[in-house]
């Protein structure tokens, strides 16, 4: 197991695009569901292939670690990201869904810096690397 940490301060926190549909779908989730009262909306990153990283979102706890967004149209409702994701997804678009006629519906991420991410991008630029504690 790795002993390294994550150097926050190297990394900025997240911008969000939040489109008109997916702010609707969550203000009313939280307003609906007391279960997702105390809840952060969370994006993390759930693989990786040549493409560059795969994505997932949903509710979870808040974690002291994360970098958190306020969710637009709210007081106190927040996006959350673990620092990691936070580093790969610095400009995130977020949009709702409903397709009736083919019986799908939910939230659609998309990191608008995924071309910065494909392939080992590290190897190429060096910068691009996760920062961590005690690196220059």
């Amino acid at each position: 197991m790795s002993d390294s940490v994550i150097d926050r301060d190297r990394i900025n926190t997240p911008q969000i695009q939040l489109e008109k549909e997916a702010r609707n779908q969550l203000i009313m989730m939280w307003k609906f569901d007391p279960t997702l009262e105390d809840k952060v909306f969370r994006f993390s990153i759930d693989g990786k292939g040549c493409d560059g990283f795969d994505y997932a979102c949903g509710f979870d706890v808040a974690h002291d670690e994360d970098f958190k967004v306020l969710v637009e149209g709210s007081e106190d409702k927040y996006f959350a990201f673990d620092p990691f994701a936070a580093r790969y997804m610095p400009f995130v678009q977020l949009d709702f869904k409903q397709d009736f006629k083919n019986n799908t519906e939910g939230f659609i991420v998309n990191n608008l810096a995924q071309a910065d991410f494909k392939g080992k991008f590290w190897r190429k630029d060096p910068t691009k690397e996760l920062p961590l504690k005690g690196q220059q």
